[in-house]
């Protein structure tokens, strides 16, 4: 099961450099911080911030899907979070390819 993620864990961004969580759920908190969801924002270096786009389909905070380790962003996808926190099922096989092509193209993009 992926890790939960919450207010300061961070995302790559294939664009730009990613950056922190930097919005989430006020009054559910993992590890003293809000939880991240979709909708959530993230910081990145670009023009516009990115949006947290998927999470976890059977795990819902705050009437959002829970944000966890390699769901998908805006442009890219969450890299950390609480590794004592884990949340719904095990990643696909397919969802593990997908995020390994995302970091083999962000790594040849700079």
């Amino acid at each position: 099961m992926p890790a939960a993620c919450r207010i300061g864990d961070t995302h790559r961004c294939s664009y730009h450099h990613g950056g922190k969580i930097i919005t989430g759920c006020p009054t559910v908190l993992i590890r003293a911080e809000p939880a991240a969801r979709v909708t959530d924002v993230a910081e990145c270096s670009g023009p516009e911030q990115d949006a947290i786009e998927d999470g976890c389909a059977t795990v819902f905070i705050g009437c959002q899907r829970a944000a966890r380790v390699l769901d998908r962003t805006d442009g890219g996808h969450l890299t950390s979070g609480e590794p004592t926190v884990r949340i719904g099922a095990a990643i696909s096989p397919l969802e593990v390819k997908r995020a390994v092509r995302r970091l083999r193209r962000q790594r040849r993009n700079g």
